[in-house]
C-alpha cells in the first residue's frame, strides 16, 4: 500500500473501520440485521485493539454516527481518526448549499462528540463539482473544523475531474478483484503521486465475494463461477477466501487504507489476519483477476442490483 499521503494530516491504518453495518442491516450477505449496541462497542472496542485507528462513516448510515458518538464518549480512545460524509446536496441558493455542507458538518461532529473531524468526504461523488460547495469545504478546512477534505466516488471520470480540478485529500472508490477501473485507468498511481489518499471501499462487494455460489440470488447468479475458483484457489493455496481478495487489491500501487465493514468481532479479526498474510503466489493472483475479468460490468455496482432483479 502508498506511503502517507501528504494532503491529509494522518497516517490511515491499514484497514479502516466502516460503520455502515453499525448503523443499520446492511450489506446482501448479512443474515442477523444491525448488530446490537453492545455487538457495535465490542467490534469497536476490537478494532482498537488491533491497531485500527481509522473509523469511516457517514450522516447516511442510519445510527452510526450516534453509535460511533456514544462508544467515544465511553472510551475516548487516543488517537484515533474518523472519517465522515456530507450527504447528496440538495438543490437551492449559493448561500443554501453552503450552509446545508456547513450544518451537516456540525451534525456530525454534535453526534460523534468530537469537535474536529480527521476528513470530510461528500458522498455524492459530483457535489465537490460545484463551486459553492468547493468552496464551503475549503472554508472549513482553513476554520480548522476539518482536517481535510474529498469525495466518495464510483465513476473513474468524476474521479480525474476532481483531481484536476479540486484540492482533494482523499477520495473513496469502490475496488475488489472484479471491479479494476480504477487501477486501470491510472487514477491510483495519480492520486498517490499529488498525495491524494485512496480509501478502497466494496473490497467484497457487500459481501458477494465471500459468499457461497448456491446463495447467490438469481440476479447475481454470474459471480458464480468466480466464487467456486475462489474457494478452490482457497483449498489449493491453503489461504482463505478474505485473503485472496485482499492480496489482490493490496498488488494495486497507490492504495492508502481498505474500508472493511463488518458484523461481528470474529469478521474483523479475520479480516485483519487476512491482511497479515498476503503472500498469495502471483499465479494464483492472475488466475483469479482473469476469472473475475468475465464479470459483467453492470454487476459491480450494487445500485443496479435491484433493478436486475427483475430481468428475466
Amino acid at each position: 500500500m502508498a506511503d502517507m499521503p501528504s494532503r491529509i494530516r494522518f497516517r490511515p491504518s491499514r484497514i479502516t473501520l466502516g460503520s455502515a453495518q453499525l448503523g443499520m442491516a446492511y450489506g446482501i450477505a448479512n443474515t442477523s440485521g444491525q448488530p446490537s449496541e453492545a455487538q457495535a462497542f465490542a467490534i469497536l472496542d476490537r478494532a482498537v485493539e488491533l491497531g485500527i485507528d481509522t473509523i469511516d462513516t457517514a450522516r447516511a448510515y442510519g445510527a452510526a454516527e450516534q453509535i460511533i458518538g456514544k462508544w467515544l464518549a465511553h472510551r475516548k480512545p487516543p488517537g484515533l481518526h474518523v472519517v465522515t460524509k456530507v450527504p447528496k446536496i440538495p438543490s437551492g441558493s449559493h448561500v443554501e448549499r453552503k450552509r446545508f455542507v456547513r450544518e451537516q458538518i456540525a451534525a456530525s461532529k454534535l453526534a460523534l462528540g468530537i469537535e474536529h473531524l480527521a476528513l470530510v468526504l461528500a458522498h455524492e461523488q459530483s457535489d465537490l463539482l460545484d463551486p459553492a460547495v468547493a468552496e464551503e469545504f475549503q472554508s472549513q478546512l482553513v476554520g480548522e473544523g476539518i482536517g481535510g477534505f474529498g469525495a466518495s466516488v464510483y465513476d473513474t471520470a468524476v474521479a480525474k475531474r476532481l483531481i484536476e480540478t479540486i484540492p482533494v485529500a482523499a477520495l473513496q472508490v469502490p475496488a475488489n478483484i472484479a471491479d479494476r477501473r480504477f487501477e486501470q485507468a491510472g487514477l491510483f498511481g495519480v492520486a498517490a503521486g499529488l498525495g491524494i489518499a485512496v480509501f478502497v471501499r466494496s473490497v467484497f462487494l457487500q459481501g458477494v465475494l465471500l459468499m457461497r455460489p448456491e446463495r447467490l440470488p438469481s440476479n447475481l447468479k454470474a459471480f458464480a463461477p468466480l466464487l467456486a475458483g475462489l474457494a478452490d484457489a482457497a483449498r489449493r493455496s491453503e489461504r482463505s477466501v478474505p485473503t485472496l481478495l485482499i492480496s489482490a487489491l493490496c498488488r494495486m500501487p497507490g492504495v492508502t487504507t481498505l474500508v472493511l465493514g463488518v458484523d461481528t468481532t470474529s469478521q474483523l479479526e479475520q479480516d485483519v489476519e487476512a491482511l497479515q498474510a498476503q503472500d498469495v503466489p502471483q499465479s494464483i493472483c492472475e488466475d483469479l483477476i482473469r476469472s473475475a475479468s468475465r464479470i459483467p460490468p453492470e454487476l459491480l455496482s450494487p445500485a443496479n442490483w435491484k433493478r436486475l432483479a427483475g430481468t428475466p
